[in-house]
């Protein structure tokens, strides 16, 4: 069993680490009740992770506490010698990337030229922060009479000016601040949530408010029902009893949010089906994954999978989803017989100018014709370019020139840029200045093993 603990959370004393200890002597007795003995033994691990201060949240007025170890001595040797093994507690090697994350999250627009300055120097993100971007970003703050990284993680007071103060994200800055003060305290305690009883925090417009009531009132209702008699699981029966229409949703995003992950657009659309009302399986949508390599990324339509519990007509379905979407606009439907997944994608990507499009052809039905055309494919990890060999006929299914255009039909899994790369011998930066566009997306049913896990 791995439990995982924040360090430094206001209050935090001795009793806490003794009431740790205890919990787990409490926990070792009831396996040892049950008969978790010897080979059966269960097998204890605790890891640490220190408070992180984020904006918009009670604790922003915090001071980021900076400490290389988390857990005391006496109290590591106690979990110890009960056989409990401690992970990841020590923040030596973690320390400058604690640093740095924590001086960017609460940071205004005065260092925006620092991370410049970093960049320029090669000290970037692509892995954890070292020793050497710490020591650099005291010097350029020094240099630029700016307060060095611990008066930015201090301690601020209620009438500290926030960079993000700007901006309205619905919770009053009051509100906040009385939750950081309850905290503080000793005898903190939670404050209810929604679903319990308003707190007053802004967010609601009083609209929602009426709603977030009415949710109330369903909610004490459905604690009152009795399920005696029926097993523990009932509501996931019945809702597997429950008739199922898959379908896949098709929709536009603009250049900006083609680098999106899969999973926001399975988060945008599935707000906005809450807020339309339209009953679905949370568990069944799933958005086209983007390739790992960002010149991969392709503008144009997407695709996600969904399964409602009743069909609606297709205008309905899409005006009543369109209405709650904000970055994502679904423009067809297609009704499948049961769960699918991405079979291939359709591409078009303009040819750079002075292509001479006759011998591109050619070169296309050399490799159409072919069984194996290997490319070495560069991909940039960890700030640098790698190289890997590759075997582009394999993901190929349609290639062909189309009004100064290379269309290509590929499997999910083969990169659109890698095909139109290899064709015209042209490097990253040039090959990147010409985006993809995804046109189609074929889909097909799952094996049976999938539909079951489905």
């Amino acid at each position: 069993i791995k439990f995982m603990f924040i360090a430094g959370l206001p209050g935090e004393s001795e009793e806490d680490w003794d009431e740790l200890v205890t919990l787990t002597r409490k926990i070792m007795e009831i396996c040892r009740e049950e008969g978790r003995t010897g080979e059966n033994a269960l097998q204890f691990i605790y890891t640490w992770t220190p408070l992180k201060i984020f904006p918009f949240t009670p604790f922003q007025w915090l001071a980021s506490k900076v400490c290389s170890r988390l857990l005391p001595d006496e109290v590591r040797e106690r979990l110890e010698e009960m056989g409990v093994l401690i992970g990841f507690e020590d923040l030596e090697g973690e320390m400058p990337e604690f640093l740095l994350t924590q001086l960017f999250l609460r940071g205004d627009c005065r260092i925006q030229e620092m991370l410049i300055a970093m960049a320029k120097e090669g000290l970037r993100h692509h892995s954890l922060y070292g020793n050497d971007a710490v020591e650099y970003a005291r010097m350029w703050m020094k240099e630029n009479k700016l307060p060095d990284i611990e008066e930015w993680l201090g301690e601020k007071n209620c009438e500290t000016v926030f960079p993000w103060d700007f901006i309205d994200n619905g919770v009053t800055r009051e509100y906040l601040w009385k939750r950081y003060l309850k905290a503080c305290r000793q005898d903190a305690e939670d404050s209810p949530r929604c679903l319990t009883k308003c707190s007053n925090c802004g967010a609601c417009s009083p609209e929602h408010r009426k709603k977030m009531a009415e949710y109330r009132r369903i909610k004490k209702k459905d604690i009152g029902i009795k399920l005696d008699g029926f097993p523990g699981n009932c509501a996931a029966l019945r809702e597997e009893q429950m008739p199922r229409f898959y379908a896949v949703l098709d929709f536009t995003v603009d250049e900006l949010h083609s680098v999106v992950k899969g999973v926001y657009w399975e988060s945008e659309l599935s707000r906005a089906l809450n807020y339309a009302g339209i009953s679905y399986d949370r568990s069944t949508l799933k958005a086209l994954k983007p390739f790992r390599d960002p010149y991969d990324w392709a503008i144009g339509m997407n695709s996600i999978t969904a399964a409602f519990m009743e069909k609606l007509p297709d205008g309905e379905l899409i005006e009543r989803i369109n209405e709650h979407t904000v970055h994502m606009q679904v423009f067809g439907i297609r009704w499948m017989e049961g769960p699918v997944r991405a079979a291939a994608m359709s591409y078009q990507i303009p040819c750079p100018e002075g292509t001479d499009e006759i011998k591109l052809q050619k070169m296309i039905d050399n490799i159409m014709e072919g069984d194996i055309w290997e490319y070495a494919a560069e991909y940039f990890s960890d700030g640098r370019f790698w190289q890997k060999e590759l075997d582009l006929r394999a993901g190929i299914m349609e290639l062909f020139l189309r009004e100064h255009k290379i269309c290509m039909k590929l499997d999910p899994f083969t990169p659109p840029y890698h095909i139109y790369q290899a064709l015209l011998g042209i490097p990253w930066e040039i090959a990147g200045k010409y985006r993809a566009e995804r046109t189609e997306v074929m889909f097909e049913p799952l094996d049976g093993l999938h539909s079951q896990k489905v």
